[in-house]
């Protein structure tokens, strides 16, 4: 249905959003937490050990920044992450404002065989590349990963996320990456650049806590 699970869960504990929860909510959303504790993990699998070992995963309503210095891979980290995701049949939205569907479905086709992405643009590829290539199609035709790419910012990410939730379910919302999207460049969010990153960063804070799942 089109209900957010966040939402569900709110209302059979009979709180809202709009109103001060009561001792009483309190202590029965307390009891029931302490009942799934060891039954359900909640959390999404990063699809990397280590990384689930050390962060516990990706968890509903919980913005994570992945950080690094130029140049290092935080783009392929991302996508491989979402990747990983639909494998295991979980629907993601992947917002790209730096790099478009071609440029990210190049990598995809380059990982398929293990080459890099100049031996396929130099057409050094496998003899059989064409038929893993044809399964991909197939593969990528089932899996729910949807793209939203180009110039976008949080209210375009915000409607495309809400959507995807009502119509079909959506459990992680992937971007590449923040200081790309155009709150970050508009001045109506605060004269400085931090404060247009922290305009953005809330309001994709706000959007993990209101869908309910990871960001």
């Amino acid at each position: 249905n089109g209900d957010y699970a966040g939402l569900d869960a709110l209302l059979k504990a009979g709180i809202s959003q709009h109103r001060a929860i009561t001792p009483r909510q309190a202590a029965d959303n307390l009891l029931d937490i302490f009942s799934r504790l060891g039954r359900e993990n909640q959390g999404l699998s990063w699809g990397w050990s280590d990384l689930d070992a050390t962060s516990g995963g990706l968890f509903p309503g919980e913005l994570t920044i992945v950080g690094a210095r130029p140049s290092v891979g935080k783009s392929e980290l991302l996508y491989q992450l979402a990747l990983n995701l639909a494998r295991t049949d979980n629907s993601v939205l992947v917002c790209s404002a730096e790099m478009t569907l071609d440029m990210l479905q190049e990598r995809e086709i380059a990982m398929e065989p293990g080459v890099s992405v100049d031996d396929l643009r130099h057409n050094k590829t496998p003899t059989d590349f064409d038929v893993k290539i044809s399964e991909l199609a197939v593969r990528i035709d089932k899996r729910p990963l949807h793209t939203l790419t180009g110039a976008m910012g949080t209210p375009e990410i915000t409607t495309e996320a809400h959507r995807l939730k009502r119509e079909s379910g959506l459990s992680c919302i992937v971007v590449d990456y923040l200081q790309r999207l155009n709150d970050c460049y508009d001045r109506r969010y605060g004269q400085r650049q931090d404060e247009r990153v922290g305009y953005a960063s809330k309001a994709l804070k706000s959007l993990a806590t209101d869908l309910g799942i990871p960001v």
